[in-house]
């Protein structure tokens, strides 16, 4: 009993999941940037770790 609700969550949350797709990307007619389908500019941030080359010891 308890394995066949595990897998009714299951297919629920992956059910639930789909219906919140992540919006498609695509190059802006410029090739500058991106943006999402519908033309909404899209923010994309990177981000480095670089205080651990900083505090990287042979320890």
């Amino acid at each position: 009993m308890q394995k066949r609700r595990f897998w009714l969550v299951a297919l629920l949350l992956v059910a639930v999941s789909t219906l919140n797709a992540v919006p498609r990307l695509k190059v802006a007619a410029n090739h500058r940037y991106l943006q999402y389908e519908d033309g909404r500019p899209f923010f994309y941030l990177g981000d480095t770790a670089w205080e651990l080359f900083h505090r990287l010891n042979r320890e």
